[in-house]
């Protein structure tokens, strides 16, 4: 993890109690707020915590890759923070800068105009700065109701308050991870996979600023584990992205030029090597005075970014049948029953895909789908005799584009 991302003990401390209490109103008591889906879960500081609004990501308990793994970092240990969005206003000579948390004397601490933080029902947390003259608003939520359609959803919204014409300009920096590797690589769009800092500057062709981060050390088994995806949506889009060493780029609320080439998602003495690395994304819209979002009284500007997990590659699976003696009924003594339970290579179980039994000649006995517990059963008329000649079956999983295929065979007593 590098540097202090969160600098005092007792931030840390109190960052640690997770305990969230919601009132009739919506609002929210404790140092952090949770929502989620099941497949993702957010976790934001909370009004009277350090860095209100920050907030950090994590797999939950129905991802198939399972649950507690970062998509940003703290997302396992659900801690906030390092992860966070800025804004710069342009005057004709000058700029002021405020910050999400304490970014150093450059900035004006978001946290000293007191923001208000609510639920989004359960899936998401919406966070309010009114800075006098402009308002931020952040949306953080997940959406989606399987791994194929599930996201997480960033509204950065900014509204003018004030009487005059504003020119302002927007960053958030994600401070990435892929589950325990704090220092994953990086892509843009299809482009080559880089593990050292870069600049991209107007990297929309199309209008959409796409990117991949991929753990390729620190975490255990086939790397990489997952990617994961990021994607603007709508108007306006970033002018300018920065692959860049955390530790150095947090320090410097808005504005960072970017020491190009140097090592940042593995172990080197440039960047975090103790750690294997420790790599961020920084996107702006409106970097520098000409780029500007530029707000009439009363008007207003919403960005967004999108993040998901990615498969690398099919997911792995197995199977577990049960024995054939442990279905055994008595009374049924025609009818063959078999089921098997299809899980992830992470124990999560696999809903809505078909599971095929056959017997060991390959002849279909039945075909079952899968359930919320990812069981698969059937039963067809057979007389047990022929099942306790051939003393198994074989249930089998085809696999597709998401999962990966499996089988196993049960016999007599195992």
């Amino acid at each position: 993890m590098g540097a202090p991302k969160y600098g005092t003990v007792a931030a840390v401390a109190s960052l640690l109690v997770t305990m969230v209490v919601v009132g009739p109103s919506g609002a929210v008591d404790g140092p952090t707020v949770t929502a989620g889906n099941g497949i993702y879960s957010i976790v934001s500081s909370n009004a009277g915590a350090p860095a209100v609004g920050t907030f950090t990501a994590v797999t939950g308990a129905t991802n198939p890759f399972g649950g507690g793994r970062s998509l940003l970092w703290g997302g396992t240990e659900g801690l906030p923070r390092s992860t966070y969005a800025s804004v710069r206003r342009y005057f004709e000579t000058s700029t002021q800068d405020w910050a999400q948390g304490d970014r150093g004397p450059e900035a004006i601490d978001l946290d000293s105009v007191d923001p208000t933080v609510e639920l989004i029902g359960s899936t998401g947390v919406r966070t309010t700065y009114d800075t006098g003259s402009f308002e931020l608003e952040e949306a953080v939520e997940v959406g989606g109701s399987v791994f194929e359609d599930a996201f997480m959803n960033v509204d950065l919204t900014l509204r003018n308050t004030s009487g005059e014409d504003l020119e302002l300009g927007l960053r958030l920096l994600l401070d990435s991870a892929v589950d325990l590797d704090d220092g994953p690589s990086f892509q843009l769009a299809d482009g080559p996979i880089v593990t050292t800092a870069e600049t991209q500057v107007d990297p929309a062709d199309d209008g959409v600023v796409e990117f991949r981060t991929r753990d390729n050390d620190t975490n255990t088994g086939e790397l990489p584990t997952f990617s994961v995806v990021g994607r603007t949506v709508g108007t306006p889009t970033p002018e300018l992205l920065q692959y860049a060493c955390e530790p150095e780029a947090a320090t410097f609320p808005f504005e960072y030029e970017i020491h190009a080439a140097v090592e940042v998602a593995s172990p080197s003495d440039q960047c975090a090597p103790e750690d294997g690395g420790d790599s961020a994304v920084l996107l702006y819209w409106g970097a520098t005075n000409d780029d500007a979002i530029v707000l009439s009284p009363g008007s207003s500007a919403t960005v967004t970014l999108q993040l998901h997990v990615e498969q690398v590659r099919p997911i792995p699976t197995t199977l577990a049948p049960v024995p054939i003696l442990l279905q055994f009924n008595p009374f049924q003594l025609t009818q063959f029953h078999v089921q098997a339970t299809l899980n992830t290579a992470f124990g999560v179980p696999v809903v809505g895909r078909e599971v095929i039994f056959t017997d060991p000649r390959g002849n279909v006995i039945c075909a079952a789908t899968t359930n919320a517990a990812g069981v698969a059963q059937c039963t067809r008329p057979m007389p047990w005799l022929t099942a306790l000649v051939s003393l198994r079956y074989i249930a089998v999983f085809p696999g597709d584009t998401t999962y990966a295929p499996t089988q196993a065979t049960a016999g007599l007593i195992g």
